[in-house]
């Protein structure tokens, strides 16, 4: 028993210390960069505290799903035959234990907004290549319009995922597919807590990698997909935190969030639901900042 338990504190508090130890590397970099900033850091130590345990707690939780997504090997779906909505594809971010397991409380939330074609990939290797992800992705939307009838789906990518939805769309032709795309804490113009892996797709992500100059080589262009980018101020994984704004996208700024919490957010999911069932015209006008 004593060992179960010291086995559990030391999962615990590792997950701590990665979130306390890059968020205070991010605090420092978007501090530096925009002095300014430091009128928005938490008013005391405690709170701050705080805010790293709900951080941890959640990037925890998710980890666990997807270990438990290991002996599953089906993707999520959840067809309603009777709605009339965009089928909506969610694809994860970075990681060995990030999977399509990790829509499930937003897939809820979606579902009880009125968004009920709800589906979901899981992206491999873990450790791969944005172009080979985009290219699962492509696969997996032909699949899922054969099914659902649909001309066109809508994508939300959180982290990673939201690149590799913007490469399928900018590059691979994926624009006449997809309507609307969502992109939830992604780095769209790297982020520095990709230096430290090793990995192509970390490479991939760093802050002027050859691949994303060639991928924002087409930044705010009008592709026919409308765009949408959620991001918080405090994200402790996508650092400077306006790396994750996009030209020509409705830029939704987050507060009191890090990095794993939007997409366990009822609040954020609803935001991101309005963006979906906005009418055209209105979306194509909202490209400026907004806070929630």
């Amino acid at each position: 028993m004593r060992i179960i338990i010291g086995l559990i504190l030391l999962v615990v508090l590792t997950h701590v210390a990665f979130v306390l130890f890059f968020s205070l590397l991010a605090l420092t970099v978007n501090v530096y960069r925009n002095p300014g900033r430091i009128r928005n850091l938490p008013k005391s130590i405690p709170r701050y505290i705080v805010y790293v345990l709900v951080e941890a707690y959640f990037i925890l939780f998710q980890n666990l799903r997807g270990i438990a997504r290991w002996w599953r090997t089906e993707e999520k779906s959840e067809l309603n035959l009777h709605s009339t909505n965009r089928p909506i594809l969610c694809i994860h971010g970075y990681g060995p234990l990030q999977t399509g397991e990790t829509w499930r409380t937003f897939g809820i939330f979606l579902r009880e907004a009125g968004l009920t074609n709800f589906f979901t990939i899981d992206l491999k290797p873990p450790f791969g290549d944005v172009t080979k992800y985009a290219e699962q992705v492509r696969d997996r939307v032909e699949r899922i319009l054969r099914s659902t009838g649909h001309e066109k789906v809508d994508l939300i990518g959180h982290s990673m995922g939201g690149i590799v939805a913007r490469y399928y769309i900018e590059v691979l032709g994926g624009t006449s597919k997809v309507e609307r795309c969502v992109t939830i804490g992604s780095p769209h113009h790297g982020t520095y807590a990709a230096i430290l892996p090793v990995t192509k797709v970390a490479r991939q992500l760093r802050p002027g990698s050859d691949f994303l100059a060639e991928l924002n080589a087409s930044e705010g262009k009008n592709t026919g997909t409308r765009y949408c980018s959620v991001y918080s101020e405090w994200d402790e994984v996508i650092f400077p935190a306006e790396n994750s704004r996009l030209r020509g996208a409705e830029n939704v700024r987050l507060s009191g969030h890090g990095h794993m919490s939007p997409i366990l957010s009822r609040r954020v999911a609803e935001k991101i639901s309005q963006f979906l069932k906005m009418p055209a015209d209105k979306s194509e006008k909202q490209t400026t900042s907004s806070a929630a």
